[in-house]
């Protein structure tokens, strides 16, 4: 027969042999235990800093260093540009909004970066009654858009839909050309 340590005997019961270890609660192990140190979530700042990567034009007025049409089938040039020497408004509504003010009106603009996009807007050249004493009226529907090539540089392109209303638009069409027809004013502006 053979024979059974005693040993092997008492670890088939579950006492074991040679040193005792105490299990250990994994609810009382202080490394585990999360009362010991908690972790709370820090508050969302209510005022944050703003971005400082984001853009920003320098506000105020800009000097008009070149203005130029970059398509003219109007045949209007010498009434629509206005060459250097103007000024141009920039004033920063918030990151992402600006206004144009300059000799043709204001814009209302978004700015995405360092680029934007104005609303398009109506306004009206009096010149053919103003100086040819015509019935008639010219419109134009102005829509802005450019770039800032830096805080103090952009260029601003002005897309230009013209039109002619009053009974001598047959005149005005003679001296530039038929109606509806479309334009493209670029200026490029400097800040001081």
């Amino acid at each position: 027969m053979k024979k059974i340590s005693l040993c092997s005997l008492v670890m088939l019961l579950g006492f074991g042999c040679g040193p005792q270890f105490e299990p250990v609660d994994p609810v009382d192990d202080p490394i585990d235990d999360p009362q010991e140190d908690p972790q709370e979530d820090p508050e969302p700042d209510p005022d944050p800093d703003p971005d400082p990567e984001a853009f920003a034009p320098k506000e105020g007025d800009w000097q008009v260093v070149a203005e130029y049409m970059g398509k003219d089938e109007c045949d209007m040039a010498e009434y629509v540009v206005d060459g250097p020497g103007g000024i141009i408004g920039v004033e920063v509504q918030n990151s992402d909004e600006l206004l144009l003010t300059h000799s043709h009106g204001t814009d209302s603009c978004v700015l995405l970066d360092d680029v934007f996009s104005c609303d398009s807007r109506e306004t009206e050249d009096t010149t053919p009654a103003d100086d040819f004493g015509l019935d008639a009226v010219i419109i134009l529907e102005l829509t802005p858009h450019g770039t800032f090539a830096s805080e103090t540089e952009l260029e601003m392109i002005t897309d230009v839909v013209t039109n002619c209303e009053g009974p001598d638009c047959w005149l005005v069409q003679i001296a530039t050309s038929a109606m509806p027809c479309e334009m493209t004013v670029v200026t490029t502006a400097e800040a001081p």
